[in-house]
Order: C-alpha cells, then structure tokens, then sequence
C-alpha cells in the first residue's frame, strides 16, 4: 500500500485538493456570467474551484504504468477501490470546510457540487483515462450556465444552484456518483499478455 501511495502521489494531491478547495471559500459570493440572448446566465465562481477538487480526485487514480493497472485484478484493484472511496469522503470533507466560510448551507450545497464531478470524473476516467478524468466535468459548466443560470429562481433539478435543502437537486449528483463509480469499478480490464517467448537457439 505504501508503493500504490507514493506511486501516485496521493498526499501532494490531497494537498492541492485542499488548496482548491481554500480558493472555493475565498471566491465568495463572486459570480461567472454570460449573455445568453437577452438574459444574463450565471454560476458562482466557487462551484469552478471545487470541480478542480473533483477532478484532482479523479485524476489521482491515474498509476503511472496505465496497461498493468488495467490487467492487474487482485490487490492493486483492491487498493483503487479504497483510494476512490477515501478521497470521495476526503473530497467531500474539504469542500464542506470551504463552505462553512460561505452562505449558509453552502457546505451542503459544495458537498452536492463534489459528488456530481467527482461522479462524471470517475465516469470520464472509465471511458478514456483517469489522465484526461477533467473533460467530462469541464464540458458540464457551459450547458448548466445556459439551460438554468438563474441565480434568484432556479429550478429544483439543478444541483450547482438550487437550495441546499431541495432534495431534488440531490437526484443528478447521486445517480452520477453511482454510475461513475460502477464504471471505474467494473471497467473492462484486458489481462496482462505474457511475455513472448524467445526462439530456441539452434543446435
């Protein structure tokens, strides 16, 4: 276990996860808008800093010899399935802590925001590599702006802006989590081709 850590550098993630989470809490109650026709669509500045904790999470399971993590179906995949599980419940710790500086019921709202990326980063690092585990959360920003940006009334559904306390807004960041998780656990895994042979020397 002390090989998987230092291979992967966990405890310098763990940092940064912790340092993008204290930049969530400094950025207040500051808000990234855009022009969307003859509205103004917006999203908190905060919810970008903890899509970044999200992602270094995600990106964290990412070894440095990708094929034999793949084949590899004993400890070592015992192992990613505890580092998944402990920095989901690390990711949400900190993010909770940020938000305790914010609004009230931003702590819940930011642990609502963490499990929605870290869901769609563990998805997107199933499908095409825990390396590039921030695309998927990255191109979700654009599409909440513009279907509900509406900081004042927003609908129950969305999970970035709705009322910490609306359940339905928990729905989106739960099915994502899951279905991430399923798809990081679950993952295809080739087994380790063995080591071609080399011709007998002639007699």
């Amino acid at each position: 276990m002390r090989l998987y850590v230092r291979s992967r550098r966990l405890v310098g993630t763990a940092l940064s996860m912790a340092v993008a989470a204290a930049l969530a809490a400094l950025a207040g109650g500051r808000v990234l808008s855009a022009l969307q026709g003859e509205e103004i669509k917006s999203i908190p500045w905060r919810f970008g800093c903890l899509m970044g904790v999200a992602c270094l999470a995600g990106a964290s399971l990412a070894g440095q010899t990708p094929k034999t993590d793949l084949g590899d179906t004993g400890p070592l995949r015992r192992a990613q399935g505890v580092h998944m599980a402990v920095f989901g419940v690390f990711g949400a710790a900190v993010v909770s802590l940020a938000g305790l500086a914010a609004e009230d019921g931003a702590w819940l709202s930011g642990i609502r925001a963490f499990g929605f990326w870290y869901g769609t980063s563990l998805l997107c690092g199933a499908l095409i590599g825990p390396a590039l585990s921030w695309v998927l959360p990255a191109a979700t920003v654009a599409p909440v702006i513009a279907l509900d940006g509406d900081l004042a009334n927003p609908q129950p559904w969305n999970w970035a802006l709705a009322h910490p306390w609306q359940p339905t807004s928990y729905i989106l960041p739960i099915i994502l989590l899951c279905v991430g998780a399923a798809a990081w656990r679950f993952q295809v895994r080739p087994p380790i081709s063995a080591a071609p042979r080399r011709p007998a020397a002639p007699s």
